[in-house]
């Protein structure tokens, strides 16, 4: 009696396991990740509804296992946004995009064009799922058009990159530079902690932290990176156009270099150009630079360029590098195609894609690739 009234217990139990499984199960549309692997790619949407009477546009979107490739070369079922969820940070607009897995925030810049003009910059909440959810907004005008976000997260440092500004006398007379706030994590009004003032001739626009260095992508004629070495220790507060001495690494025909990504295992450099005619994107291309460490400041010539008809590339406007080790892929968001593809670190020359996502209605522009294994 006491082994059959055993039996029947371990028979619930076992019950009970099956129901706690199944009760478990994600109801979120997150696909299976094999092996806890994570290799997410956020991206950024510059769409904005000014109608309030309908529903927000999205301002962000999420292809989970984003390095996925397909049985025998067929991508068809791979390399897909996820569905069923709409993710609204509160910016008019996304532009830059990046995600801090130490801090565990997701940060997001506003377009902030003329015609909406918005000086916030999101920081949101990572959940276990992938999905951002509550929003702590910093404000200050000197986000409003922020085209780079990186962190220290050693010292909870944000950096931001400021493109423009309208001059004296206006809601915005911050100069063109290079912000840090000091509380990553801080939210609602927050003071700058460090202001670097840039010279007409050294326009940013995205950044990549490499330790305490960091890199800036330099638009404008003959474009290319800017090193400020050892900026995270750096405890001036303000650093005026006339101090500024980076590192300058030139690039002679680049002319709108704007993404910028780095993987500091394979000392792989990556940047975004392209022509532009009457207002529109020509001849996008990416420009990638092998054991970029190891080069000393002046002219440079990019290791390998992708480029062409075949390419699909018109307007590139970001770029995120995959920076593990073992990476083999690269991301590419453009606006004008409104695609986002991915080609191999490898590749060079007039070659086709790995694979293609379009943003369908939706216009993307930053992107970040969080790969972990």
């Amino acid at each position: 009696m006491k082994n059959k009234s055993l039996s029947v217990g371990v028979l619930l139990c076992f019950v009970l396991l099956v129901g706690l499984t199944v009760a478990c199960k994600r109801n979120d549309d997150e696909p299976e990740r094999p092996d806890n692997k994570f290799a997410r790619l956020y991206v950024s949407y510059s769409d904005y509804n000014t109608n309030e009477a309908t529903p927000a546009f999205p301002t962000m979107g999420i292809i989970e296992l984003a390095d996925s490739v397909g049985e025998n070369g067929d991508n068809s079922n791979v390399f897909k946004f996820r569905t069923g969820i709409s993710i609204i940070s509160g910016v008019k607009g996304g532009a830059a995009i990046y995600f801090d897995p130490l801090l565990r925030r997701v940060y997001q810049s506003s377009v902030n064009n003329f015609a909406v003009p918005d000086t916030l910059l999101a920081s949101m909440d990572y959940r276990e799922a992938g999905i951002p959810s509550g929003t702590f907004p910093i404000r200050h005008n000197v986000t409003g058009s922020a085209r780079g976000i990186t962190t220290f997260a050693e010292r909870r440092y944000l950096y931001i990159t400021k493109v423009r500004s309208q001059g004296v006398g206006t809601r915005d007379p911050n100069p063109v530079g290079i912000y840090r706030f000091d509380r990553a994590s801080a939210t609602g009004y927050v003071r700058y902690g460090q202001k670097i003032v840039l010279p007409d001739n050294l326009r940013p626009w995205g950044l990549v932290m490499k330790g305490k260095d960091l890199f800036v992508s330099k638009t404008g004629d003959n474009g290319g990176v800017m090193v400020f070495k050892g900026i995270a220790d750096s405890q001036d507060t303000l650093i005026t156009s006339d101090k500024v001495k980076p590192e300058e690494y030139t690039i002679q025909g680049a002319n709108n270099i704007r993404g910028i990504s780095y993987n500091e295992k394979l000392d792989l450099l990556a940047l975004t150009d392209y022509t532009l005619i009457n207002g529109e994107g020509r001849d996008g291309r990416i420009l990638l630079i092998d054991k970029f460490s190891t080069l000393l400041p002046g002219p440079i010539v990019p290791t390998r360029i992708i480029q062409g008809s075949e390419t699909g590339l018109e307007q590139p406007i970001d770029v995120s590098l995959d920076r593990r080790a073992d990476a083999v892929f690269l991301f590419v968001s453009d606006p004008q195609k409104k695609l986002i593809s991915r080609f191999k670190i490898v590749d060079q020359g007039n070659v086709k894609p790995d694979v293609t996502a379009s943003t369908g209605s939706l216009t993307p522009s930053g992107l970040y690739f969080d790969g972990r294994d």
